[in-house]
């Protein structure tokens, strides 16, 4: 009986079998850590524009209190 043995045909397709396997994986990380970057990135633009909305609203509270001392 002729058994498989390690013939240099069958490492040759073990390592690209691998190697296709780690290539995959390393696309499947790159595209989640760009992903993550894209996220983080809308959160603190949103992060922003909330922080420029409080602080505005402040101030026209300080400009509204202000006007209200003047006047009385």
């Amino acid at each position: 009986m002729n058994s498989p043995k390690n013939t240099p045909e069958n490492c040759q397709g073990f390592a690209l079998v691998i190697a296709l396997s780690l290539m995959a994986f390393v696309l499947l990380l790159l595209l989640s850590i760009t992903t993550l970057v894209q996220v983080e990135t809308q959160s603190a633009q949103i992060s922003v524009t909330q922080n420029e909305a409080e602080q505005d609203a402040l101030l026209g509270l300080q400009e509204a209190l202000g006007a209200l001392q003047v006047s009385i």
